[in-house]
């Protein structure tokens, strides 16, 4: 469970929260709490609920952050408006350093992000939700080679356990939840039912996030086979159509076998000629 950026309604829970401080000690066990925090929960409850009323707020977004590091953040941004600049996400920022030697090797990630903004455009006709989830699904589609770093078994595995830690700076609960399930993606399949069902409160509606899956994974096997290619896309009459000025035969099996959010075609084409070998005399 994380508590950083956690948020809630005020008044939704507004009678818990207003039960806790005319408690008696020995009826704490019923609000769930920890029996460590049973000596200032009291207290501390009925200070928030002053707090909450006297500045009329409306929801709650917890924070993990102490003071040492708040401390630290004005200092460090004071010339900036106490603002990291638009374009920075330390969050990611710090996943992508750690995870530096396979960065360095997806030189092109530009071309990456452009595979899968162009898809979720070109889709929409079925999807139909204005691109909502655009800024998390190329958060995932940047992050999605980190859990090779360790290894390249179970992969998908270490990625989605490494976001669902490390996303902190400026994502709530359920873009961090959607990320990491995006990452957990691996192979054909285009949900992990168990996951799904743990998190869905919180997840886009299962149609959204069925296509949400299949551009991420279609991506990442276009990226990978398309060795810098010019991919364009058009979607008419359930027929996606794919082209590229370069050969996509690595990609073709992986796609044909991927699961779809609804029957529609693929249709691929690409330059499709045996890569020129001098020892082999083609």
């Amino acid at each position: 469970d994380k508590l950083h950026a956690f948020s809630y309604n005020v008044n939704r829970h507004k009678v818990y929260l207003g039960n806790i401080p005319l408690s008696s000690a020995k009826n704490l066990k019923k609000f769930g709490l920890k029996k460590n925090r049973y000596d200032t929960i009291r207290e501390g409850t009925l200070i928030f609920n002053e707090i909450l009323a006297f500045i009329g707020a409306e929801s709650v977004i917890t924070s993990s952050v102490g003071v040492r590091e708040g401390v630290f953040l004005e200092q460090l941004l004071r010339e900036d408006n106490l603002k990291f600049p638009y374009t920075i996400n330390p969050s990611i920022t710090s996943i992508l350093d750690r995870f530096i030697p396979l960065d360095n090797i997806e030189k092109k990630q530009k071309s990456k992000l452009k595979i899968a903004s162009k898809l979720y455009a070109k889709l929409q006709i079925d999807i139909k939700d204005e691109q909502r989830y655009e800024s998390e699904l190329l958060w995932a589609v940047k992050l999605s080679s980190i859990g090779k770093t360790l290894t390249i078994y179970k992969s998908h595995q270490h990625a989605f356990y490494i976001a669902m830690q490390e996303l902190n700076y400026s994502f709530t609960h359920e873009q961090m939840l959607l990320i990491s399930l995006l990452l957990r993606m691996h192979g054909k399949e285009l949900l992990n039912k168990p996951l799904f069902q743990s998190f869905e409160p919180l997840l886009p509606q299962k149609k959204t996030l069925l296509w949400l899956s299949f551009i991420y994974t279609l991506t990442v096997f276009l990226h990978e086979a398309s060795n810098s290619a010019n991919i364009e896309f058009t979607y008419h009459n359930k027929t996606l159509l794919i082209t590229s000025d370069r050969p996509l035969y690595l990609a073709k099996e992986k796609i044909k076998a991927l699961e779809k959010p609804v029957p529609f075609a693929i249709i691929i084409e690409d330059e499709s000629k045996v890569p020129k070998n001098k020892e082999l005399g083609i």
